[in-house]
């Protein structure tokens, strides 16, 4: 089997789950830092305090990765390391990202970079986290300062990884951080997830545009985002069941036959085509278009982008 020319041969960590340094450097706390300080919600109490010291022994590390040949590294910037706040820069914390690149590129090893991987700063999880809109508008704000910090170097951007984990298993099951368990609030979630995408890559395209006119050979920007399916299955088998239980109940009990609905407004797919309004008046971030049309609820949407194995923080 060969390769193509270019082929990148890396390995991939996540910021919470390698760096360390967690009070250093002016970092703020994240929705894992949280998390993992609740008892019993990780086993053996494990928590990314110190995890592979990646903030300070990222030379030896690099160096690590250019020995075994290898010549990309995906990594994570924490958002809380470079806003601690989830909206003020922190130059101490760009500063450690703009040494890592550097000691990439040193050793010939192409940085990918991915600008969210589940640590959202604890203060916006205070301020609503996910399931509020403003996070979205927030996460473009990051997006442009780290862009603009290291986008001169930095050619191959993800967005977001796996927004399902972030969105259905931080705030509809409970096992990720921050744990929530509410299955409502974890659609909202995924909804602003995505939202956050886009504004992100509106954000750092306009920049992208500048750099490639100073340096013709610089690469267009490659932003993805890393998802499973929006919509789990779990969430297509609970409307089912309901649809099913209403079409039972509704149902003629003298042995006729059933008329089925599923050209009706209350089947599961035409439910599934439209969006919710906010179900009271208080601002909730849910989409306020009923008749725009959206994807199938068993449908799984995927951007092509660069794998990464399943992780856990």
């Amino acid at each position: 089997m060969t390769f193509p020319t270019g082929f990148l041969w890396g390995a991939a960590t996540a910021s919470y789950q390698v760096e360390g340094g967690v009070t250093e450097g002016g970092r703020g706390p994240s929705i894992w830092d949280t998390f993992t300080a609740t008892g019993g919600k990780v086993l053996g109490g494990a928590t990314g305090a110190v995890a592979c010291d990646h903030y300070h022994r990222y030379p030896e590390d690099v160096g690590l990765l250019a020995d075994l040949g290898l010549n990309a590294y995906r990594f994570s910037v924490a958002w809380p390391r470079v806003m601690p706040d989830g909206r003020t820069t922190s130059a101490a914390g760009l500063a450690f990202y703009d040494r890592l690149v550097d000691e990439l590129l040193s050793r010939d090893v192409v940085p990918v970079l991915t600008l969210y991987h589940w640590d959202l700063p604890q203060a916006l999880e205070d301020a609503g986290g996910w399931p509020a809109r403003d996070t979205a508008a927030r996460f473009a704000d990051y997006a442009a300062v780290v862009h603009a910090a290291l986008g001169d170097r930095v050619h191959q951007w993800t967005t977001v990884n796996e927004p399902f984990c972030a969105a259905f298993l931080g705030y509809g099951t409970g096992a990720h951080a921050p744990g929530g368990a509410d299955p409502d609030t974890a659609l909202v979630a995924a909804h602003h997830l995505l939202l956050a995408h886009g504004l992100a890559v509106q954000a750092m395209r306009p920049r992208t545009s500048t750099i490639a006119d100073e340096h013709s050979d610089n690469p267009r920007l490659m932003s993805c985002v890393l998802i499973n399916s929006v919509v789990p299955r779990w969430c297509a088998s609970r409307r089912t069941s309901q649809s099913r239980s209403r079409a039972s109940r509704s149902s003629p009990v003298n042995g006729s036959s059933r008329k089925s609905n599923s050209g009706s407004c209350n089947s599961t797919r035409a439910r599934a085509q439209r969006c919710t309004r906010p179900r009271d008046s208080a601002p909730t971030g849910r989409c306020d278009h009923p008749t725009r049309p959206r994807r199938s609820i068993n449908a799984s949407t995927r951007v092509i982008g660069f794998a990464t194995p399943k992780s856990r923080a």
